[in-house]
């Protein structure tokens, strides 16, 4: 596997880049991290997109979600949000694009190697319910 290129996302406030602005119609992976949290870099999020839309999933973790909204009430359980959100100017993504069809399973190697902090796959699972 080749180095991954780590680049920033801009300022809040601010046009999206343009090497993002390019994934409009693309799929594949991506990752974010930020560096220096905690004393460290750690990878936040791995996530894919196999349906042309990579800007758009990768943007929409840098945009506020209200829960005021109540279309997507009760779709993803009591008091979560549609996705989990990041500061623009802290973070940095990591992308690499590739055919629709291995978009999934190469997320899964990414979570699998860099154990992103707030991914569930992979996690261990839950106690067991006794009953």
């Amino acid at each position: 596997m080749s180095a991954r290129i780590w680049r920033s996302v801009g300022k809040q406030g601010e046009p999206y880049p343009d090497w993002l602005k390019s994934l409009a119609s693309s799929s594949g992976v991506y990752a974010i991290r930020v560096p220096g949290f905690v004393r460290s870099t750690v990878v936040m999020y791995c996530g894919e997109s196999h349906s042309g839309r990579l800007l758009k999933t990768i943007t929409r973790h840098f945009q506020a979600w209200s829960r005021g909204k109540s279309w997507w009430s009760g779709l993803f359980g009591t008091g979560a949000d549609p996705g989990r959100t990041y500061s623009r100017d802290e973070c940095e993504v990591c992308v690499q694009t590739c055919h629709a069809s291995r978009a999934i399973a190469l997320q899964d190697a990414w979570i699998h190697e860099l154990h992103p902090r707030d991914n569930i796959l992979g996690a261990p699972p839950e106690e067991e319910v006794p009953f």
